[in-house]
């Protein structure tokens, strides 16, 4: 009869198998990037109410921050804004850098202004009875100075106008709020001999008014017209159109060419009744790339991207689809550039979510950046800046807003 092996050497075979597979190399595990606020946010008064008014601007590829903000609480009658510039040297904090003490003047009515993309000149509007105006202020020789007073044109419908700078200065649009009753122009302006000068004609925004008063709603777009790095084509759209239906929505570009305002390629329309297709619009500054944002309840087309190709504009099918994307897509940026997905969206209106997954789009693909914790409420509008691997995020929890700069770190 054949023995069975003893105790002592089964225990010998199992200590050997132990050690070896102990002696292997592990499979090194992969840490997840987190992003976390550094230094202390710009904190700044809430509206009382909703605005697509673009509030913040991140210039000089995230040393500045530019935005408006009341010196006096909400409680007062005081309604006025003022510019506010933030720096940030080699620490994390940031430094109000204009305006001072002796330079209580930086007026911006309803928070309207616009910079370069270096912040090397800031335009506001002023609006006072009967006139609306335009004050440049440039900044040399270690201060800035009132550059140029434009007054601008209004009609009946309102004084207010929104504004816009091309990166590289040398060309202002300013445009009245989109509703669906006027017919509003752009006004563009060419900076010569440190003056604005006009460019051209107006480009009308509509020439037809909708025949559909009751699909107007009450809305006020002010984020309905965009520019490339040069000024050399604007874009701008109408999400009340009514080409494929009520409220459809419409998006034209104009070219500067020979010295006026042409087309470029054929309009581009919303798709079915009330898209309200071109309620915003992001044209890219290195590419003939084109993000048209709408207000519709379809919400995987609310956010769409075209290519200019043999003149005309194609749409890129699936531009905010990815086999890596995790959860349900949250929040897209104005760009396209950014996209913010959670595991699951909030039920209610005021809920957010705890932790957000970050993707970056280069190269025509989505690049996965890590997760967002700690944030400090619903989030309005974000930036990231590639040079520098940092995400500029603008909080809105009403009654205070928050800038907050995000930087990646490893667990």
């Amino acid at each position: 009869m054949k023995k069975s092996p003893k105790p002592t050497y089964l225990l010998f075979l199992l200590s050997a198998f132990l050690f070896f597979n102990g002696c292997k190399e592990k499979e090194p595990s992969t840490a997840i990037p987190i992003w976390e606020a550094t230094g202390e946010p710009i904190s700044f008064s809430g509206m009382t109410y909703e605005d697509t008014r673009t509030e913040m601007m991140v210039l000089s590829e995230g040393a500045l921050i530019a935005m408006a903000d009341y010196d006096v609480p909400l409680d007062t009658i005081l309604e006025t804004k003022k510019v506010k510039l933030f720096s940030r040297g080699e620490g994390t904090q940031w430094t109000l850098k204009t305006p001072s003490s002796s330079e209580a003047d930086w007026i911006a009515s309803g928070g309207i202004f616009a910079s370069d993309v270096n912040a090397t000149i800031i335009a506001a509007l002023h609006v006072s009875e009967g006139s609306t105006t335009v004050v440049t202020r440039k900044f040399e020789k270690g201060g800035w100075s009132i550059a140029d007073t434009l007054l601008i044109p209004i009609d009946g419908n309102s004084s207010r106008r929104n504004l816009k700078i091309s990166d590289d200065g040398s060309t202002l649009v300013v445009f009245p709020p989109l509703i669906g009753y006027n017919q509003p122009f752009i006004q563009t302006y060419r900076r010569t001999s440190g003056r604005w000068k006009t460019m051209g004609d107006s480009i009308p925004i509509r020439e037809v008014l909708p025949q559909n008063p009751q699909f107007w709603g009450n809305g006020h777009y002010w984020d309905f017209v965009d520019l490339n790095g040069d000024g050399s084509i604007i874009v701008s759209g109408d999400p009340f159109a009514e080409v494929n239906g009520p409220s459809s929505g419409a998006v034209y570009l104009h070219e500067w060419k020979d010295g006026k305002w042409i087309p470029l390629g054929a309009p581009i329309y919303g798709k079915f009744p009330h898209h309200q297709f071109g309620a915003t619009v992001a044209l890219d500054r290195g590419q003939m790339l084109l993000t048209v944002g709408s207000h519709s309840r379809k919400f995987d087309q609310n956010k769409q991207v075209f290519k200019f190709e043999d003149g005309s504009w194609i749409e890129q099918k699936d531009a905010f689809k990815s086999a890596t994307f995790t959860g349900e897509v949250y929040a897209i940026n104005k760009k396209g550039t950014v996209l913010l997905t959670a595991n699951s969206l909030p039920e209610y209106a005021g809920e957010f979510p705890e932790e957000l997954t970050i993707y970056h789009k280069a190269a025509d693909e989505w690049k996965f950046l890590g997760k967002l914790k700690n944030t400090l409420g619903s989030i309005k509008e974000f930036e990231f800046v590639p040079s520098v691997n940092e995400l500029f995020v603008l909080h809105r929890p009403y009654p205070t807003q928050h800038i907050v700069r995000y930087t990646m770190t490893t667990p």
